[in-house]
């Protein structure tokens, strides 16, 4: 009987040892098998997953949840993806088609805790694939590199802009007193010509969204912090963090 694994990191020894590249692109998704198909008890495909970029995914593997059953976990190289349309969403889902699968080791741990990342959505990018820059350009580019212009001129412009009140932003940048209250200065910050540290004012409730533009609804954060407060994946739960770690703020 195979040893049990309770994390997903337990198994990166392994799959270094596999002689996967370190460019290659790996994910695992959870299943109960409803769209495994199998050839000689060996997985050769499964999906039906909404991947943004199935041709990213050169490895897979595969969480089989079974019965009052430990677990499996195979470990398949990825062939091919085909399109499958879903019936009530919009857009694809993808199935994966696989060679070379092996049965790696069991787990009685479920997908949350197996992956360690709190999510109970059945994926999981584990290593993203590198693409070269040149492959990346001909694939969204096909007309080849853009003439752009060398001379470019000054055009008018009128757009709407949602007042802002300066004593609030003064306030709340003394207030943070060179600190970023995202990352608590983790990240070496930017630095200014006079060596102060360079912060922004970020409003937690958006302007735009009706947020109230006080100082108990904003904080001063470093350029990084500030992106991924608006631009970032898990900017929801890091407005969480936001309000978690000052107490000024109101919910």
């Amino acid at each position: 009987m195979m040893s049990e694994a309770k994390y997903f990191s337990d198994y990166y020894e392994f799959l270094n040892s596999q002689n996967i590249r370190d460019s290659a692109g790996i994910a695992a998704v959870k299943t109960k098998g409803l769209h495994l198909v199998w050839e000689n008890g060996v997985p050769v495909s499964t999906g039906n997953w909404g991947f943004a970029a199935p041709s990213d995914i050169d490895y897979l593997l595969i969480f089989y949840v079974q019965n009052k059953l430990p677990t499996q976990l195979w470990l398949g190289e990825v062939v091919d993806a085909t399109r499958v349309s879903k019936l009530k969403n919009d857009g694809d889902n993808y199935q994966l088609h696989l060679r070379n699968a092996v049965l790696i080791g069991e787990t009685t741990q479920n997908w949350t805790t197996f992956t360690a990342n709190g999510q109970s959505n059945g994926i999981r990018i584990l290593q993203r694939k590198a693409l070269s820059s040149s492959s990346i350009i001909t694939e969204e580019m096909p007309m080849g590199i853009p003439a752009g212009n060398r001379h470019p001129q000054k055009i008018a412009e009128i757009r709407d802009v949602i007042e802002r009140c300066e004593k609030v932003k003064k306030y709340v940048l003394l207030r943070a007193n060179g600190q970023c209250q995202g990352c608590f200065n983790e990240i070496p910050p930017l630095l200014t010509d006079s060596q102060a540290v360079f912060l922004e004012v970020h409003h937690v409730k958006f302007l735009r969204n009706l947020g109230p533009d006080t100082v108990d609804n904003t904080v001063a954060l470093c350029p990084r912090c500030h992106k991924q407060a608006h631009h970032s994946y898990d900017r929801h739960k890091f407005m969480k963090h936001l309000y978690e770690m000052n107490d000024f703020l109101k919910p």
